[in-house]
């Protein structure tokens, strides 16, 4: 019932097109639901940042939360331009540091 022979004559390489899907559209009521959204997955972050911290013994300050939230929110810019997910962080990279006790890339 599947069909790959777009897939399979598809180039390795395409360049993307930003806003492929249109331009943005600025919707009060979509802003105020997005807003929202953001505020839960800005306190989801603050709890792994600080989670991390605890785990690698290393205190968070506030300078560096801030910048944690910041790369966040531009990974989620970043991901609507190039019409894909939000890039966000994950709690399930913060367990598995719990989980394997390795702390650092090194």
């Amino acid at each position: 019932m599947m069909h790959f022979d777009k897939v399979a004559s598809a180039g390795w390489f395409a360049p993307i097109k930003p806003f492929f899907f249109g331009t943005p559209i600025f919707d009060p009521i979509m802003i105020v639901t997005m807003t929202l959204v953001m505020i839960v997955v800005m306190i989801e972050s603050t709890g792994m940042f600080l989670a991390l911290g605890d785990m690698t013994g290393r205190k968070v300050t506030q300078p560096m939360l801030a910048a944690g939230l910041r790369t966040d929110g531009l990974g989620t810019l970043i991901g609507g331009i190039f019409n894909t997910f939000p890039y966000t962080s994950f709690s399930q990279n913060v367990g598995l540091v719990g989980v394997t006790g390795i702390k650092s890339r090194f």
